[in-house]
């Protein structure tokens, strides 16, 4: 069985597609000042001299991590939005 798209039906999709991803788009935005708490929360806490050696590092890591998933999330919905 073959499913056969009319353009009306193409244009629709993809018109929900663009819809669903620029609603993405707004979450993952609004979701920034989240992360830029969560940084100045590990600041203080790498910044209070009560971790040793190996929680530093961890944190620092994690800290890394989560800014470049941010980063790579937002930079793939933007690529999807603008193709």
């Amino acid at each position: 069985m073959h499913i056969i798209l009319t353009s009306d039906c193409y244009f629709f999709f993809f018109g929900l597609i663009l819809s669903l991803n620029q609603d993405l788009i707004k979450k993952v935005q609004s979701q920034k000042p989240n992360l830029e708490e969560i940084n100045r929360e590990a600041d203080k806490l790498l910044e209070s001299g009560r971790l040793d050696q190996g929680d530093v590092e961890r944190v620092e890591r994690y800290k890394q991590a989560l800014g470049t998933r941010y980063t790579a999330i937002g930079d793939r919905l933007l690529g999807i939005k603008n193709k």
